[in-house]
């Protein structure tokens, strides 16, 4: 059996060399059809596309995503051909919810605020918002769950989106990329969702980028009325906004994103951003930000922007 790996999925080479007569390692964007041509099995990540246009002809028999999201995988082509395929629901629900928790901590000391007695709307309550909500009621917040598909099983305790919207002080997103159906979730948070924010809530998604409206973030964001601290992946990748000092904005890397000299991109880095504390800024300019991590070159971003920009630390 011939299985090709993508070469960035760690602990997995002693494993599947124990199963596979034949393993080729590549990075993700190395898989071609003349390359699966002569595979039994693929084990991807996000970056492979995997349908008819990469496995016709092919003997591939079984696809294995390492990621919780398959939107990736083209799941009727793969049905109508007889490729088998799974996922990993919750590999790293764990890591997801260290993240939000070290995002509302940072937040919290950034705005000098508590987050103790604050409501929280979690918006997709599956393996990773069921450990967020947890967390939150640990540090003494009120949680409010959106989750439609469960309450439509009959479950109990959960709100409509549109409650969360006017209620709640920070909401995060942690639901799957849906298209389809009774509940999709692309541009979950569009247009009217944004502008029915009442509260001037800190948003965090950590799900798939395209569940928030891009354009529509963006014109949000001009308005000043609210602060973002985001995570998104996909074709809008690190886009990140803080709030710091009463001041509002939104920074996004010019293509290409951030590359590690002579490396991959490292899973995390931490930058501050080099203002003048008093400097007036444009609406739109470009700002040097310096990186703390010693191999990353310095990178312009674009930033859009209010009011006066004084120093601010955002961690990923």
């Amino acid at each position: 059996m011939k299985v090709i790996v993508d070469n960035k999925i760690p602990y997995i080479r002693e494993a599947i060399r124990q199963i596979a007569d034949e393993v080729v390692f590549l990075p993700g964007h190395a898989f071609t059809p003349a390359v699966v041509r002569d595979a039994d099995a693929l084990v991807v990540r996000t970056r492979t596309h995997c349908d008819a246009a990469l496995l016709a002809g092919s003997r591939v028999r079984f696809i294995a995503t390492a990621t919780i999201g398959y939107d990736h995988l083209d799941t009727t082509y793969l049905a109508q051909a007889g490729i088998a395929w799974t996922n990993c629901p919750g590999c790293n629900a764990g890591s997801v919810e260290q993240y939000v928790h070290a995002a509302l901590l940072l937040w919290q000391r950034e705005r000098r605020k508590t987050l103790k007695g604050m409501r929280i709307g979690v918006i997709g309550v599956g393996h990773v918002g069921s450990r967020v909500c947890r967390m939150a009621e640990e540090l003494g917040m009120t949680v409010m769950a959106v989750d439609p598909p469960r309450a439509d099983r009959g479950e109990a305790g959960f709100v409509a989106l549109a409650d969360v919207a006017t209620a709640c002080d920070i909401l995060t997103f942690h639901t799957p990329l849906v298209r389809t159906g009774a509940h999709p979730t692309f541009h979950l948070a569009d247009a009217g969702f944004l502008a029915s924010l009442k509260r001037q809530p800190l948003l965090i998604n950590t799900s798939r980028g395209e569940v928030v409206d891009g354009n529509a973030l963006s014109d949000a964001l001009r308005t000043g009325r609210y602060v973002m601290l985001s995570s998104i992946r996909g074709n809008m990748n690190r886009t990140l906004t803080v709030r710091s000092c009463n001041v509002s904005f939104s920074a996004r890397p010019t293509l290409p994103v951030i590359r590690q000299r002579g490396n991959a991109m490292p899973h995390g880095w931490h930058w501050r951003l080099c203002a003048a504390s008093s400097a007036k800024m444009p609406r739109s300019a470009f700002l040097h930000l310096r990186f703390r991590h010693a191999n990353i070159r310095q990178m312009p971003m674009r930033l859009i922007c209010n009011s006066t920009i004084r120093s601010a630390t955002v961690r990923l």
